[in-house]
This record gives C-alpha cells, structure tokens and sequence, in this order.
C-alpha cells in the first residue's frame, strides 16, 4: 500500500515529492523500506528526475552498492519515460556497471527486456549485447530473445483486442477506477 501512496504521488507531484522520497530513502535503515522507496521514486514521469536518479547509482556516497541494480531496474520497468532512459544509461554506464555487479546485471537486462514492445527494440537490444564479448552478455541474450519475441507475439495478438475492450467498458467521462461490466 506505501509504494502505491508513495508512486502516486511522485507521479502526479513535482520535483518537491520526488526530494521528499530522497530524503526518506537516505534516512531508511532496512533494505525493505529502501526498496519500497527506490521503486516509488522511479514512478516520477519527469525524464529530467530520473536521468539524475540513474546518475546517482554511479555515486558510491548517495546510492548503497547494494540499491544500485534496483533503482536502475526500477526505472526500467517505468516504461512510459524510463525504459529508454535506463537502456541509455547502461549503455553509457556498460564496463563500469558490469565491474560494479556482474550478477544483478542479468536481473537489469532481464527487467529492460520485458519492456521491450518492438522488433527495433529487440534488435537493438540484441545487437548490443552481441558487440559487447563478456561473458554477461553471451549469456543474457537469449533471455533478452526470449522476453523480446513473447512480448511482440502477445502484442500482435491481443493488443487490438485489449484496445477495443477497454474502449467499449471505459467511459473516460466516469472517475478513474469506474468500468462498466
């Protein structure tokens, strides 16, 4: 229930919102309250808060090591401004962040491929990871296959479908929440 309180309102809050989650997030003691926060303040749809959000984790004195995967994967799954901005980001970041974490950098690729809508995408995330020879790259692109392909297919098959049945039983005059049956 938090992170839904907490994503609301950095979503449809200013910047002012998104400090006040910042300064909660400094102050947290437990990875759990940490990690409720890291995902709230990736729900923020200002492109400029998240660039600086990705650009923290490369700042050992305001991101714990062990945040770092998780607000980069947070900001990933934030697919209508983050997804591009976290897959710039690691490209940008790839040497210094695979020396960083080897291991969680399978979990961001993953986070990063089930976002991806697009034959472009897919391709470009694949072409990526081909030119890139460690053994972190081998390895995730079949995964990163695998997500792209399932999630075009789904896509092809249904995205008209889950279109016309929302434009039939949502009434964009009613309150949000409100769907006829």
């Amino acid at each position: 229930m938090r992170h839904a309180v907490y994503c609301a309102g950095v979503r449809y809050g200013d910047e002012y919102e998104w400090e006040m989650l910042w300064d909660k997030y400094r102050r947290a003691s437990t990875y759990t309250k940490r990690n409720i926060i890291i995902r709230s303040m990736a729900c923020s749809a200002d492109s400029v808060v998240l660039e600086r959000y990705l650009d923290y984790v490369m700042d050992s004195s305001l991101v714990r090591l062990e945040d770092r995967a998780d607000i980069i994967t947070s900001v990933a799954e934030n697919v209508e401004v983050g997804r591009s901005l976290a897959w710039n980001f690691l490209k940008k970041n790839w040497h210094e962040l695979s020396a960083f974490f080897s291991d969680e950098m399978d979990t961001i690729i993953t986070s990063l491929s089930r976002t991806i809508t697009s034959q472009e995408q897919l391709q470009t995330m694949s072409d990526f990871l081909t030119s890139h020879s460690d053994v972190n790259s081998r390895k995730m692109l079949s995964r990163v296959t695998e997500h792209g392909k399932m999630n075009i297919d789904w896509l092809q098959k249904y995205s008209t479908k889950v279109n016309d049945w929302l434009n039939e039983k949502v009434d964009l005059n009613k309150p949000p929440g409100i769907i006829e049956t």
